[in-house]
């Protein structure tokens, strides 16, 4: 009995191992259910409304948009904001704060 549990367990980490290595495989990074090739690390695509100056991540249902100088998130914005689907930007950001990596955007936006 002893001897089936310790081959099952050797077998059972043996695969747990290898299949956790892929995850390390150089040139894939997974976002979403999604691995993008050659890229090192995880990247989220974003929209982006210049005119409202708000960011929306698809996957997660989720939009920023900034509040007196605050980033805030939720589901929906609030009613005052009007998107305009033709102007609609995408990036691929690594992070999870895109206003963080879009200043010269948000600059050109308050002073236009």
């Amino acid at each position: 009995m002893k001897t089936r549990i310790k081959k099952w367990l050797v077998v059972a980490g043996t695969s747990l191992m290898a299949g956790s290595g892929l995850l390390f495989v150089p040139g894939c990074a997974v976002h979403g259910g999604v691995a993008y090739e050659g890229t090192p690390g995880p990247y989220y695509d974003y929209d982006y409304y210049p005119d409202a100056n708000v960011y929306y991540y698809a996957p997660d249902r989720v939009y920023y948009w900034n509040e007196g100088g605050r980033w805030i998130s939720g589901g929906a914005l609030p009613p005052r904001y009007a998107l305009h689907h033709e102007h609609v930007q995408h990036y691929r950001y690594r992070t999870r704060e895109p206003w963080t990596e879009r200043k010269e955007t948000i600059k050109e936006h308050y002073h236009d």
